[in-house]
């Protein structure tokens, strides 16, 4: 692994979050605070294309709360499509968990060079 922090590639655009940064957690707690508000007012019982438009709202909001509005917009280029919403968010979860590799490595290197220096 190298030094370059990761980055989620999606349709062509590049996005980062550093959960070790105040900034990007906060935005990522909103951002999850905002799909669970509206996961829970989903009408589970309403017709077809409400259901879908609900369900892919849900994810709109998650990624413009989280990246900045109109990033819902680039991400699924306009297109209300539940499938594609959760493919595009497990390719998400899958980035998330390289950040916490990438940062668990960094933590190990960090501790392994400070070992060298501190005694203890």
């Amino acid at each position: 692994m190298d030094n370059q922090f990761p980055a989620w590639n999606i349709n062509n655009n590049e996005f980062t979050l550093d959960l070790q940064d105040l900034n990007d957690v906060e935005k990522y707690t909103n951002a999850c605070d905002v799909l669970s508000e509206l996961e829970k007012s989903f009408d589970k019982n309403a017709a077809r294309q409400v259901q879908i438009k609900a369900y892919c709202k849900m994810y709109y909001d998650f990624f413009d709360t989280l990246f900045g509005e109109g990033t819902s917009q680039k991400i699924f280029e306009g297109r209300m499509n539940a499938r594609i919403c959760d493919i595009v968010f497990a390719d998400f979860i899958k980035y998330i968990e390289a950040t916490h590799s990438y940062n668990a490595k960094i933590s190990g290197d960090t501790a392994a060079l400070l070992s060298k220096y501190i005694s203890r």
